[in-house]
């Protein structure tokens, strides 16, 4: 399953002595199984949830659910997010992400849009507008 590989290599990046839980959720409103992984480290938490199949792509992927950073304005945020995307890179793992501002005086949605973007993560087709979808990038 792509989220373990994931977890692991977070796990080794990260450290083992961080606090992290794996489980399998059930979701309610859509009645699907989802495997969910929380990593807390000492920089900002991260939530990522496995999709068997997601129909804005079509595909498997793992949807990066909520980055958040303990410090803010600090480049933490982007270092977990191009942490996770390095790893879906080596393992050929999409990614999905919905930009939604979470938190009060954080980025709105369009400078979560942007944000994303430079990570590579694209806006998804007809219906499906409020997700954005990276692709594994093939390094040479």
């Amino acid at each position: 399953m792509e989220i373990t590989e994931l977890r692991k290599d977070l796990l080794a990046i990260f450290g083992v002595n961080n606090r992290w839980v794996s489980q399998r959720l059930l979701c309610h409103i859509s009645e699907m199984d989802y495997t969910v992984v929380n990593i807390t480290c000492d920089i900002g938490s991260l939530v990522l949830r496995q999709h068997e199949f997601h129909e804005a792509i079509s595909d498997s992927a793992v949807e990066v659910f909520s980055i958040f950073s303990f410090i803010h304005n600090k480049g933490h945020g982007t270092k977990l997010m191009q942490t996770v995307c390095d790893i879906a890179d080596k393992h050929n793992i999409k990614l999905l992400v919905m930009p939604c501002p979470t938190i009060p005086g954080g980025k709105n949605k369009e400078e979560l849009i942007i944000w994303n973007k430079t990570f590579g993560y694209v806006t998804c087709g007809a219906g499906y507008e409020k997700y954005m979808v990276r692709l594994p990038i093939k390094k040479s």
